[in-house]
């Protein structure tokens, strides 16, 4: 009878343990083997065209082989308003979590079940470049290769060089790939002249971009 129990302790802890073990691998284990450099993550990025007189003045520009205009920006250059309005709008606990905010996904969770419906995400800054870098798909395999991806990237790159990344190559309505294209779409200037009412419209566009 003992070792009847004892058996049937054994087949119910496997599964278990066959998790606990696949978790490791793949969320701790294998982005330490494999990160994403920054290096690596520009690979798909492509500017816009400028093109400048033999005085520094930009004559004209023109979108780039995706059809997007994109003007790369550096962290440091960014008014720190606008940096906290996004991250409070987009994730509010991204300098906190490894890429993979636990804390959003039950709070998510609980959100969706109680609508009956997909009313919360959980996509963390890290995993929303995560699917820019690499293109994955939105369903649940895609979901979950996306969490592996964000892994990697904060494993691979500091949590400035992600937040730098992200802020020009986010989608931003009209053809306009980051910050810089999108602040003088909607406002005739560069992101560094913007008000902090303009920065706060700016921030609040990436949750609906298609505009």
């Amino acid at each position: 009878m003992h070792r009847f129990f004892k058996r049937r302790f054994l087949l119910k802890l496997c599964p278990v343990a066959t998790i606990v073990v696949l978790y490791l691998f793949l969320f701790e284990l294998f982005p330490v083997l494999f990160p994403l450099t920054q290096e690596e993550a520009r690979l798909n990025y492509t500017p816009s065209w400028q093109i400048y007189d033999r005085n520094g003045l930009l004559l004209r520009e023109a979108v780039n082989s995706e059809g997007l205009t994109a003007i790369w920006v550096s962290l440091e250059d960014v008014d720190p308003f606008f940096l906290n309005a996004l991250m409070a709008a987009e994730d509010e606990r991204f300098y906190k979590h490894r890429g993979i905010d636990s804390r959003a996904i039950l709070r998510a969770m609980l959100q969706n079940f109680q609508a009956v419906e997909i009313k919360s995400g959980a996509s963390t800054i890290s995993m929303q470049l995560a699917r820019i870098v690499k293109g994955h798909k939105r369903n649940l395999w895609g979901k979950f290769a996306q969490m592996i991806t964000a892994r990697r990237l904060e494993q691979g790159m500091s949590k400035d060089d992600i937040l730098e990344m992200y802020i020009n190559r986010i989608a931003l309505g009209r053809g306009n790939m980051g910050i810089e294209a999108a602040s003088k779409e909607y406002f005739g200037i560069s992101q560094n002249l913007m008000s902090r009412g303009q920065m706060s419209l700016l921030a609040g566009i990436i949750k609906g971009p298609g505009i």
